[in-house]
């Protein structure tokens, strides 16, 4: 007879889905909580969710938004871009990033685009790896993107 640990597993139950403008707020307070510098105000998020040709999604846990991600796409041009994606702090490391960047590759791919591109701070070492694992590879530097002295790295990911 085969013994199992008896240590219970508990799955979390959430939700992806487009973000309504009710949702906002939450998404404002889980942005100032991830980026220091120059996080997105209340009103780009907004224009974003009304104006924008993107996918602009969030994962729900009960009735709290814990995380939320937005790709843009230009119009004639076969790769979609990962302008922003966050987790809350009190949220992180229980796969929530990992199941909204799966959706936002499965959104892209759905759109027809045969490549997801980003930039990610070059000093945000826990962002490097995350994309890095997920399948990114790095494919240039921009300098100065964040302002005087501070970074980017350009990630890509081929979609099938």
């Amino acid at each position: 007879m085969a013994h199992f640990p008896s240590k219970e597993i508990q799955a979390e139950v959430f939700t992806i889905r487009k973000v309504k403008p009710s949702d906002l707020k939450n998404i404002v307070e889980i942005e100032n909580k991830s980026f220091n510098a120059y996080p997105l105000k209340y009103k780009n998020f907004w224009y974003l969710m009304k104006h924008a040709n993107c996918d602009f999604i969030v994962v729900e846990v009960g009735s709290r938004i814990v995380g939320y991600a937005i790709t843009l796409y230009k119009k004639n041009i076969s790769t979609a871009r990962i302008y922003s994606i966050a987790v809350d702090p009190d949220f992180r490391n229980r796969s929530f990033g990992d199941t909204l960047l799966v959706k936002l590759q499965d959104l892209a791919v759905y759109r027809k685009c045969n490549g997801i591109r980003l930039e990610v701070d070059s000093v945000n070492l826990s962002a490097i790896r995350f994309y890095e694992k997920n399948g990114f590879q790095r494919n240039g530097e921009m300098l100065h993107y964040y302002g005087h002295n501070k970074h980017a790295l350009r990630f890509f990911r081929k979609l099938p």
